[in-house]
Parts: structure tokens; C-alpha cells; sequence
């Protein structure tokens, strides 16, 4: 547990979404024998999206140099992509009848990895 705390900040919220995620598709997993498959998905999409975020950052870190508008872009990119897949799916499930994910569900996910990995990020920050 010494060595997370060790990390770099962007290491840590990285390490703690990808947990998060797996935790979440793992709890989520029995659903697939319910036939309702839209819902684990929907949790991998949306911790797959922080996590590719926090992933960015950590190499933006990594290099050494401030990035400070490229960190901005990433956080910004990652609120439009949610809020975009999300349009799509609702649009697609309601008018189309085609349920590939629930909206919600990836809304919801993204939405608990994310302010975990916050906390986690500022809990003990450098």
C-alpha cells in the first residue's frame, strides 16, 4: 500500500480506476446470464474512458514538461465524449430499439470512478 502512495498523483487515481473499474464489470458480470448485457458494458465504457484519461495524464507527467493546456483539453475531451456516447445510445435505444449499452448505467459509472479517483487524488497530493 506504501508504493501507491509513492506514486505520482495522476499514478494513483490511474491505479485506483482501473481497480474501481474491474470491481464494478466483476459485480455487474452476472447480468450477462440475465440478458441484460447493456449495463456491464455500459460500466467497462465508463471506466474505460476515465481510465484512458487518467492514462494521458500520467504520461503528460511522466514527460516532465508542463502540458498545462493539453491537461485542460483531456479533461474537457473526456465530460464531451461521456456526454456525447451517452446522446447517441439514448437516442439509439428510445427511437431506433437498439440497446447496445444503458446510457445511465455509463453515466453513473463514470461518474463514481471519477470522484473516486478524485478523492483519491487529492486525499494525500504532493
Amino acid at each position: 500500500m506504501k508504493k501507491l502512495w509513492n506514486q505520482n498523483n495522476e499514478a494513483k487515481a490511474l491505479i485506483v480506476s482501473t481497480i474501481l473499474t474491474l470491481i464494478g464489470f466483476c459485480g455487474t458480470v452476472f447480468l450477462f446470464w440475465l440478458q441484460r448485457y447493456d449495463i456491464p458494458l455500459a460500466v467497462l465504457v465508463g471506466g474505460g474512458i476515465t481510465i484512458l484519461s487518467w492514462l494521458v495524464l500520467y504520461l503528460l507527467k511522466k514527460t516532465g514538461k508542463p502540458h498545462t493546456k493539453i491537461e485542460i483539453a483531456v479533461m474537457f475531451s473526456r465530460l464531451i465524449v461521456v456526454t456525447s456516447l451517452a446522446v447517441i445510445f439514448a437516442i439509439l435505444a428510445y427511437h431506433a430499439f437498439i440497446v447496445i449499452f444503458s446510457p445511465i448505467a455509463m453515466i453513473i459509472a463514470y461518474f463514481v470512478v471519477s470522484l473516486t479517483s478524485v478523492i483519491i487524488f487529492s486525499r494525500k497530493g504532493e
